[in-house]
């Protein structure tokens, strides 16, 4: 028997959702072991059972990674299951202790004729209680753009440091997009756009305005005070003035339409937003923070 790994990586992620992340190999690995075992079981007979360590190991690793599995999922039963399983694998190891330091393949576990039948049934009844429980319950599986969901660095390290207060709307729109919902991950970007909208203007001078339009309209009246001050754009004001005109393009492209419920977005576009909208808040951050 081949040792299932890890299921889980140090951590809980949380999304809109309140979902979280496993590896599904590893899963496979897990219910593959403890179903070997299981039909071990069945075709063992009446009689003590004779194993290697290294296979109850295994076994003992594949329903851990179950039983945390089953936590997580809210379920009750299975991981009580799982826990008698271990109250009995466990001190049959236990019995080996100074065996186990050699190979493993090699030391072989008895298991009495009691235990056995004992497994036989819990193993059984852990198969029941899994279909029964999961019933009804829905998975996703991530493809495309899996590798951006719940990720708060999707834009990079310098936004995620220079402009927290869009790493939620960052997160998200990446979630939205992996999971298939194009038209809630350009929302979010533009969310994540007005925080760097309200970032060009505070270090303008410009004080809080109730919308883009009246953002804007203070950035360019602003920008002209000091073209006519000074006669000339410094390189701050320059970056200032081609900022404004990237955002207020976003704005009458993305921003304006998303706000009706008659615009939608196919995920190939979404995915095309989210990278304009990440170079431009890259950009962004080589001089602006929230």
């Amino acid at each position: 028997m081949s040792s299932a790994g890890r299921l889980f990586q140090p951590g809980r992620l949380w999304s809109l959702w309140d979902m979280f992340e496993f590896n599904a190999r590893a899963l496979s690995g897990a219910i593959v072991e403890v179903s070997s075992f299981k039909n071990l079981l069945e075709n063992h007979g009446v009689g003590i059972g004779r194993f290697t360590a290294h296979g109850i190991q295994d076994v003992m690793h594949s329903v851990r990674d179950l039983s945390e599995l089953f936590v997580r999922l809210g379920l009750h039963g299975t991981p009580d299951e799982c826990a008698h399983i271990l109250e009995i694998l466990g001190p049959s190891l236990g019995k080996n202790a100074s065996a186990l330091r050699r190979d493993l393949k090699r030391v072989i576990v008895e298991i009495s004729a009691q235990e056995m039948g004992d497994l036989r049934l819990h193993f059984q009844s852990l198969v029941t209680l899994v279909n029964a429980e999961l019933k009804g319950r829905k998975f996703f599986a991530l493809e495309v753009h899996g590798s951006y969901f719940n990720d708060p660095r999707l834009f990079g390290q310098e936004v995620f440091n220079n402009f927290s207060s869009a790493t939620d709307d960052i997160t998200e729109a990446g979630s939205c997009l992996s999971l298939n919902r194009p038209t809630a991950c350009v929302m979010h970007l533009m969310r994540v756009l007005e925080v760097g909208l309200a970032s060009l203007a505070a270090e303008m001078g410009i004080k809080k305005q109730n919308d883009w339009g009246s953002y804007l309209r203070e950035i360019d009246r602003e920008l002209e005070r000091r073209i006519k001050a000074s006669g000339a754009r410094s390189p701050d004001e320059q970056f200032f003035a081609e900022a404004s005109k990237n955002i207020d393009d976003m704005r009458r492209a993305y921003r304006n339409p998303t706000m009706h419920p008659d615009k939608s977005y196919s995920v190939e576009r979404a995915n095309d937003i989210l990278q304009s909208v990440r170079s431009f808040m890259r950009h962004l951050a080589t001089k602006l923070h929230d």
